[in-house]
């Protein structure tokens, strides 16, 4: 069964949708938008002329950085060797010195470990948060929606927390967020920062920066207030304080993946204030 891998565009969104929706991951318009602005999606299709494979790439400024994600395959073109071809491709997308992350299934860890990619930390994805919080007066804190004036404050901060450059991503992610907030402290200097993203009833947070576990609990729950549906929200390992603090509050489902990078020496670690991801595939 020779299928050949291909780029695809902006042509094949539909395909996209109905692809990740089968391999029960939701994908919508909006998202797929942001991902083919900023980055490259590759897959294979079949006489039919439907997409059974694809994965993403998103390199971060000018290479420094890159990640992977949306590695989905269909389950009747399973073991054919599509998810190793798809994720090659997204390699040799950019230099070979690049480091690559990406959040890795199970399932997926052996192929990633056979392409290179090592184990360094793990991302707790934590679905519905609840909604109790301290207040802002008590931390000292100002939350208010983010503003276009907000918006070079912001890129520097996320640039400073994850260890690269994402201006394009912040853009495209402030046009697709349901709400989008900002934390000053007493002297008015920015310190946190967060948005949401609605897709379908559920609601995707991220990303979040905050100096203390508390200032991202409010930030967060500022975010799902009013939600009533689903909340999902990728929590980087070094957080388990944070996390801990999260299941005190109320009923929680934890899927815990492991982070894996290629090129580990180039790979800039992100600082504590990192909460959050943007998502898996955006990390």
């Amino acid at each position: 069964m020779n299928m050949i891998i291909e780029q695809l565009t902006k042509q094949d969104i539909e395909q996209l949708i109905l692809h990740t929706k089968m391999q029960g991951w939701a994908y919508n318009r909006q998202e797929l938008e942001t991902l083919f602005a900023i980055g490259k999606i590759f897959g294979h299709k079949n006489k039919q002329n439907e997409i059974v494979s694809c994965a993403a790439i998103i390199p971060y400024d000018n290479n420094r950085i890159a990640s992977i994600g949306m590695v989905l395959v269909n389950q009747h073109y399973r073991g054919l060797g599509l998810g190793k071809e798809v994720v090659l491709s997204c390699i040799n997308a950019v230099p070979a010195e690049t480091p690559i992350m990406l959040v890795a299934s199970e399932a997926g860890k052996p192929l990633y470990e056979k392409l290179g990619f090592t184990t360094i930390d793990v991302v707790h994805k934590v679905v519905t948060i609840p909604r109790t919080e301290p207040t802002a007066s008590e931390l000292e804190v100002k939350i208010t929606s983010f503003q276009n004036q907000d918006f070079d404050e912001v890129v520097k901060l996320d640039e400073e927390t994850f260890g690269a450059n994402r201006k394009e991503l912040i853009t495209h992610r402030l046009k697709q967020a349901k709400k989008s907030i900002i934390a000053r402290n007493k002297n008015g200097k920015l310190i946190g920062f967060g948005l949401c993203i609605q897709i379908d009833k559920g609601l995707v947070i991220g990303p979040i920066i905050a100096p203390n576990d508390q200032i991202a609990l409010l930030q967060v729950n500022k975010l799902a207030d009013k939600h009533q549906g689903n909340i999902r929200m990728d929590i980087p390992a070094k957080h388990e304080s944070f996390l801990k603090l999260v299941e005190q509050q109320g009923d929680i489902e934890i899927t815990t993946r492991p982070l894996m990078v290629k090129e580990k020496a180039n790979y800039p670690a992100n600082n504590r204030a990192f909460y959050g991801m943007a998502g898996q595939t955006y990390g």
